[in-house]
């Protein structure tokens, strides 16, 4: 029972953040995290300032213990600094409160549970496990709003209720099956010896739990039925992250059931009532807690979240974004210390926002479920997704010349020291080691020498242009930030102020004008910039060009040699990406502004989608961080409009797409996006068999698939499930040793190990070592409170529980906010302090078979049992073999660059289309023929999928990193795991969205004519070099998923055969640009047009260049990733290659 609170609420319900709870208000693993990372906003926020007694947590000591002092920075954050926004103020001590009011209602709701086990009356009513309803109190602390505490009540019930029904029908019909002879002669013999003792009753209930009625009849019809209720429930709680309470607490049932039942002669139908009573008592009190004390609706948290854990990590991003424009990036005589400490804080900010999004999208579905009181319906806030997911996107940006600039710093000046990897030679030939060094090319080599002198000599390097772009973007991002600020500011005082005094007439309009002119500066300082501002990046150029015509002076007319713009892209490409950012921000607030126009006063919101109950549990499998029940072949998109990109190994087509195609049907723009995601066809054949023909070979194709899915990972968990469970029930069921079992609860390891299996070994491994912690340190800190209250003696009601409520506050503000890798320890440690001091009061006061002892007594059998319990389940882990999470790792970052290498082929094809549809409209076409042949596909319902399915690729990604935290515990007789490649596998991976993401962003904002300019007067859109990116992104993903090593003779480096690409169009146009390095991107042309200035300072070239950037951002991150999978899987060598590259280079 301890344990299935362990899985149910810590491992999904919580930690999880599952799309139907959201967990916003919950003490849960990302949590801790978020509110940890408020204060963290105070700094960074004022200016990026981020000392150490605001990031994270405070002074050294605080990060010493994170297990004591996260929940210590929650509950009592650290001071911000005096410069800090109020805003940011004011979210730091609005997290602390709601933490510290969580954590008084959570203890109250357990005290009010024990209270119930102090009473006498309650006691004998409840039974001997009258300590339960205290441990589901831990397991499920009453810290959600309150209709999603209802929820998680109700599936809570409903998994007992059905684990019941199906014992209570295996017990019917297991005395259906006894010999009724040997019924009648055990009865007698029973009764008989019973009628001369001096308690018959007592003597008569000891033969029953002697196992004197067992008849192998009925014991096996039992049997059967345990055998297939756990492997259902093995099976949901593998499959369906939602139906987890379900599966724990329908087991735990069975196991009460079916563990007893075959022992009594006849029906007892309510032996699940000790534990079903006092459950009941939890969920009534909670509920009544969670409507009286300090209620919060999910409409109020969800508005709280999306200030305090979407934006103000957005607005961290953005200071962090103008500090990186401040700091001197670096160069090759060294790094910038200042430049590379930010990298860390970036890839925070940028979990934080997918993470936060991810929550808030995931409990959408709910908000039309509640009553709420406030300013704003659920309907309101449902229809501010698609800005969010907007924002997301555009946010992400900010960060590209940061990943951008340490890649060529990288892959220029080198790294650390390369790990060993695996070569495989071909027979009788040298091996070629692999290496992690950057793969620079001669002729990369000297195109980066020549861009490095051209720079130099003109001052145009990006130290140089930076700051310009910092001083010049500098009212813009003020305004976006202002903007933004106000937003968040009426957003929080729609939360806050819904029972409190009510402002007039006057104040609101007053506060709606000030936003509507900080969102009309916005607007102003957004054409500024589009007019003016972005102008300045571009005026250190101005002396290459004729300053009447604007034409590119002659080279014996300018200064000595071109000016190279490989800077001055970048820059050029940073400032897009701040605009369209700053469009976004303008977007929602215009959007959250209009809200403020029409919603003055708060009103009751009644529930408008009740029936869409039952979607919950069937629309997905919810959303889950690696771990538990993961599957390594699935990307999830969260929200609304969920679909689910899948592969399933040895299918053809992509899972879910029917379900797609559906929900585009009847919608404006479902078509546009059907066709552009769904209906694009990723056929796989199976090259070992055709297509069956006739019934007979339908009838084995579906042997086949039976066959396949009972080797899959979650199949084998519910067999390991199953035959654990059997194995541990088998002597609670002989003669021999029921007894023994029953009077020293051995049920209990049974419970422990159902809940200690885990589908992947890592994940388990973790586990085991936390519960075995945790168990130890829970057991000396209950004894600790049964000692302090009781004494010597059997203890008194005043004194146990004012020890208990006491000390219970720092062991729930641990299982509450204790980081997330620590989660497992701290619900374990509180669950087993609370069943120490239950079961020792209960044994103390009430007539038990066997009692097992009180304190120290209790204590030391408990953790024997918790011994065996993991035990078993580890044996189970091994055999018949280990599911790897170092195989989930791995097969799962296969699909994420499969589905990588998809979405670029998809946003690709989406372009070329709509270069074909602008080419036939200048020929005449009608928009009817148009739309008919080649409907656009840059509509807005394309943009809005392409957003989901890149939140979705973030998430999976981000999730993955604890997954490969979590597998350096896996035992392995084969060496260290390869932690730091799998994380630059993580990171890369990382960079390749966000470039996606920019490519996606600039062409659906280029005109027809730069449009074709890209396509057919460069080499970054060649078809052949095409081929060689998709080509590359799917040899990486076999290769990985395969584990098989690669050729030493694969299509890249992308970034040469780029050059070639170029030189060869260079060759059929008849151009030289070996003179013009103006126009050149990594040594390739960037477009045959005539540079002048005028073009220089066009919005739209800002926008080609970012396009271009993002192109080249792909290529040479694609390098990357082939480099590290080639370090992680090996490499074929085929000798003289090399050589054959370098002379091909020279040339």
């Amino acid at each position: 029972m301890t344990e299935s609170t362990t899985a149910a609420n810590g491992k999904h319900w919580e930690q999880e953040k599952s799309d139907e709870l959201p967990t916003t208000s919950s003490g849960g693993r990302r949590g801790s995290e978020s509110e940890s990372s408020t204060s963290a906003a105070g700094a960074e926020a004022t200016g990026g300032r981020a000392t150490e007694s605001t990031v994270g947590g405070g002074s050294t000591w605080r990060k010493q213990y994170p297990a004591i002092t996260t929940p210590l920075n929650i509950l009592f954050p650290p001071p911000t600094p005096s410069d800090t926004l109020p805003l940011i103020a004011s979210s730091s001590n609005r997290a602390a409160w709601r933490a510290r009011k969580l954590l008084f209602r959570a203890t109250l709701v357990t005290l009010a549970c024990f209270i119930l086990l102090l009473q006498p009356t309650s006691l004998n009513a409840l039974g001997n496990a009258a300590f339960f309803g205290c441990i589901v109190s831990i397991m499920i602390p009453p810290t959600f709003p309150a209709m999603v505490f209802v929820l998680v009540a109700t599936m809570l019930v409903f998994g007992m209720a059905l684990g019941w029904a199906w014992s209570c029908a295996a017990m019917a019909s297991a005395l259906l099956a006894r010999d009724q002879v040997l019924l009648a002669s055990q009865l007698q013999i029973a009764q008989q010896s019973a009628a001369t003792a001096v308690n018959p009753s007592a003597a008569f209930q000891v033969s029953i739990f002697r196992g004197d009625f067992l008849d192998w009849r009925s014991t096996l019809v039992f049997g059967v039925f345990f055998a297939v209720g756990t492997f259902a429930m093995g099976l949901l709680r593998a499959n369906n992250v939602k139906l987890t309470l379900v599966a724990i607490f329908g087991t735990i049932v069975m196991d009460v059931m079916i563990s007893y039942g075959p022992l009594f002669p006849f029906v007892r139908y309510t032996l699940a009532t000790s534990f079903l009573i006092p459950t009941a008592c939890f969920v009534a009190i909670g509920m009544v807690a969670n409507f009286t004390i300090f209620p919060e609706t999910l409409n109020s948290s969800f508005t709280t979240d999306l200030v305090d854990k979407f934006f103000i990590p957005v607005l961290q991003r953005s200071h962090l974004h103008s500090k990186l424009l401040a700091t001197t990036p670096p160069s090759k005589e060294g790094g910038s210390e200042g430049w590379r400490g930010l990298g860390e804080e970036f890839d925070r900010t940028q979990r934080a926002i997918s993470e936060g999004l991810e929550g808030l999208l995931g409990s959408i579905a709910m908000l039309e479920l509640e009553v709420s009181y406030g300013r704003l319906g659920a309907k309101d806030l449902k229809m501010l997704g698609t800005g969010l997911r907007e924002v997301l996107v555009k946010s992400m940006g900010l960060g590209v010349i940061y990943r951008t600039v340490e890649r060529q710093h990288r892959r220029r000046f080198g790294a650390e020291a390369p790990p060993s990897t695996t070569t495989i030679s071909l027979p009788n030939q040298t091996s070629h080691p692999t290496s992690s060094a950057p793969r620079l090319t001669a002729r990369m080599a000297r195109l980066r020498t020549k861009v490095d002198a051209a720079e130099l000599a003109h001052n145009h390097s990006l130290s140089s242009l930076l700051p310009l772009l910092s001083t010049s973007s500098a009212p813009l991002r003020s305004s976006a930030d202002e903007a933004l600020l106000g937003a968040m500011e009426w957003l929080t005082e729609t939360s806050s102020g819904r029972w409190g005094k009510q402002p007039s007439e006057g104040e609101v309009e007053e506060r709606f004008k000030k936003q509507q002119a900080k969102i009309g500066e916005l607007e102003r300082q957004i054409e500024a910039w589009r007019r003016e501002g972005r102008l300045a990046v571009t005026a250190p150029f101005a002396e290459f060009f004729d300053p009447q015509t604007g034409a590119l002076l002659p080279l014996a007319q300018g200064k000595e040699g071109h000016f190279s713009p490989a800077s001055l892209f970048l820059v050029l490409s940073a400032s897009d990406n701040l605009l369209v950012y700053a469009q976004s921000i303008l977007s929602f607030t215009k959007q959250v502004n209009e809200l403020e126009r029409k919603r003055r006063r708060n009103k009751i919101w009644w529930p408008t989608g009740l029936r869409k109950v039952g979607n919950l549990v069937r629309g997905g499998k919810g959303v889950r961080m690696m771990g538990d029940g993961e599957n390594p072949e699935v990307v999830e998109v969260v929200g609304d409009g969920e679909e689910s990109v899948e592969e399933e190994e040895g299918e053809g087509e992509v899972e879910g797409k029917k379900k797609g195609e559906s929900k585009g049907k009847g919608k404006k723009g479902g078509e546009e996006e059907s066709d552009f995601f769904a209906k694009r066809k990723w056929e796989r054949h199976d090259p070992d068999a055709k297509p069956p023909k006739n019934a007979r070979q339908r009838f084995a194709l579906k042997l086949f698939y039976i066959s396949r899915w009972a080797h899959k990972a979650e199949t084998i968990f519910a067999f390991k499930y199953m035959i654990g469970s059997i194995l541990l029930w088998l002597p609670q069921v002989f003669p021999s040793s029921a007894y023994f079992v029953y009077t020293e609860k051995g049920l209990w390891s049974l419970i422990m190990l159902q809940t200690g299996l885990a589908v992947y070994a890592g994940d388990q491994i973790l586990q085991t070592v936390q519960k075995l912690i945790g168990t130890a340190l829970g057991l000396v800190y209950g004894m600790l409170i049964w000692y302090i209250g009781s004494g010597t003696g059997t203890g008194s009601r005043p004194g146990l529980g004012a020890a208990f409520y006491v000390l219970m506050l720092p062991a729930m503000a641990i299982r509450l906010y204790a980081p997330p890798a620590m989660m497992q320890l701290t619900m374990m440690m509180a669950v087993t302090t609370v069943l120490v001091v239950g079961y020792s009061w209960s044994n103390a006061h009430l007539p038990t078979l066997g009692n097992p002892g009180i304190g120290y007594n209790l204590a030391w059998k408990r953790a024997l049992l918790v011994i065996i319990g993991t035990a078993a389940a580890t044996i189970l882990m091994m055999f018949p073999s280990p599911q790897s999470t170092r195989l989930l790792v791995r097969r799962t970052h296969a699909t994420c660059i499969d589905q990588i290498g998809r979405l670029y082929a998809a946003t690709l094809s989406a372009w070329l289309s709509e270069e074909r549809r602008s080419s036939a409209q200048e020929n005449g076409a009608t928009e009817e023929n148009l739309d008919a042949h080649l409907p656009s596909a840059f509509t807005q319902s394309v943009q809005k999928s392409a957003r989901a399915r890149m939140l979705a690729l973030w998430t999976k990604l981000n999730g993955t990193k604890a997954s490969i935290l979590q597998s350096s515990y896996e035992l392995s007789l084969r060496g260290d795991w390869p932690k730091k490649e799998y994380l630059h596998l993580l990171e890369t991976q990382l960079s390749l969205v966000q470039a996606l993401s920019q490519l996606g962003q600039a062409l659906t904002r280029l005109d027809p004519h730069w449009r074709r300019t890209l396509v057919k007067q460069t080499a970054f859109l060649n078809p052949n070099l095409i081929s060689d990116v998709s080509s590359t992104f799917t040899l990486l993903s076999l290769a990985l998923r395969q584990g098989s090593p690669l050729p030493q003779a694969t299509p890249g480096p992308l970034l040469d055969r780029l050059l070639y690409h170029d030189a060869r169009l260079r060759n059929l146009t008849e151009r030289d640009d070996e003179e013009h390095p103006h126009s050149q991107v990594e040594g390739a042309s960037v477009g045959d047009f005539e540079l002048t200035f005028g073009v220089l300072q066009d919005e739209r070239f800002a926008t080609h260049a970012s396009a271009i950037l993002a192109l080249a951002n792909i290529l040479s991150a694609l390098d990357e990733l082939e480099e590290t999978t080639k370090e992680l899987v090996g490499e074929v060598s085929m000798p003289g290659y090399h050589d054959l590259l370098a002379r091909r280079a020279e040339v």
